[in-house]
């Protein structure tokens, strides 16, 4: 027989996993609209002549993006930051 404690533990647990499920399919539903908006400002982008300083801006925010960029950003950090060397 399983003592309250242990019941408490499994509806516990059973209540954490609902939540959990809950949060990735709205994080899901949010990605799949957020594509959805991209996808049409990424056409009007294409089409619309921006400013120059503009375009410059959008090219950086490309590179944080970027999972090599950001990597190289950290190496720079580390490299430059003398409180985080050995």
């Amino acid at each position: 027989m399983k003592s309250s404690h242990q019941q408490t533990f499994i509806s516990t647990g059973k209540q954490e996993l609902k939540i959990r499920i809950s949060i990735v399919g709205l994080l899901v539903a949010v990605g799949i609209l957020a594509f959805s908006i991209d996808l049409s400002i990424a056409q009007w982008v294409q089409a619309t002549q921006l400013p120059k300083e503009l375009m410059r801006y959008l090219n950086l925010a490309e590179v944080f993006g970027h999972g090599i960029g950001v990597a190289m950003i950290m190496i720079g950090v580390f490299c430059l930051d003398r409180s985080m060397r050995f």
